[in-house]
């Protein structure tokens, strides 16, 4: 997948907007979910592989892709915008959103905060980073460039 990332992106930037335009509404969650997870997966990737943020992406793939879905079918069964029935306080439609796709994100966020440290930015690469920083500001303080 992160092999044909570049690919991934423009092919689901150009089917969002051929959806919009011939008005597919019920593949264009799919293809903007693809082209998020995609982005994410670029981040993640690391040395050609994702690793333990695979799972992550898996998650968040399937999650949106039910979640969405759920959104546009409750709201399609509801045209007049009366709810017969809430849920938590909300109507059904406006209740996923609040508590499905906009919770989703936190969940992610804490997953992929625990696997940083491991897979994203090891104690090396900061080692690394670190010891350039050090030739550079001494080249600095000596008057070199570079």
């Amino acid at each position: 997948m992160v092999k044909y990332s570049g690919e991934l992106l423009l092919a689901a930037s150009l089917g969002m907007l051929l959806c919009i335009w011939l008005n597919w509404w019920a593949v264009f969650p799919l293809l903007m979910i693809l082209f998020f997870v995609v982005y994410v997966a670029m981040g993640a990737e690391r040395k050609g592989k994702l690793g333990p943020a695979a799972p992550i992406l898996w998650v968040m793939g399937i999650g949106y892709v039910i979640l969405f879905y759920l959104l546009i079918i409750l709201y399609k069964a509801n045209p007049t915008g009366m709810p017969k029935s809430y849920f938590l306080g909300f109507p059904p439609a406006t209740a996923v959103l609040v508590y499905g796709i906009w919770l989703l994100p936190l969940l992610l966020g804490v997953a992929y905060a625990l696997i940083f440290d491991k897979w994203i930015i090891k104690a090396e690469d900061l080692n690394r980073l670190e010891a350039h920083s050090w030739k550079r500001k001494e080249k600095e303080s000596i008057g070199l460039k570079g």
